[in-house]
């Protein structure tokens, strides 16, 4: 009951520019050649690439675009998750680098630690 307390609403102007790139949380491949990339940004992301590098052949590679909009293997659109069925390949081992541009032309590339079962 000593206290004074006063309610109001704040208006907070943010101005400046975008320089982070876009994050990547996370990525798996599914059983069935599903590609999923959970990507983080403040703005929207753009464009997202999956490069599949053959472990036994590294300059053997195949590259895909990634999306987020509820077709070509992805189950629910506008969800952060990128992904892409890849059609059938003959069994290999791949490494994956992950490219992501937001819509400030910010770029990620990240190459991740894992090895990856493609068929």
């Amino acid at each position: 009951p000593n206290h004074i307390i006063r309610q109001g609403k704040v208006a907070l102007k943010v101005t400046g520019s975008d320089q982070t790139p876009p994050e990547m949380k996370g990525l798996r491949v599914t059983g069935d050649n599903v590609i999923q990339a959970r990507i983080i940004d403040g703005s929207e992301i753009r464009n997202v690439k999956a490069k599949l590098i053959l472990k036994t052949k590294p300059d053997t590679y195949l590259e895909f675009e990634l999306k987020d909009d509820g077709s070509s293997g992805d189950r629910a659109k506008s969800d952060n998750v990128f992904s892409f069925k890849v059609p059938e390949q003959r069994f290999g081992l791949y490494s994956i680098e992950v490219t992501a541009t937001d819509s400030y032309g910010n770029s990620m590339m990240k190459p991740t630690s894992g090895i990856y079962v493609i068929h």
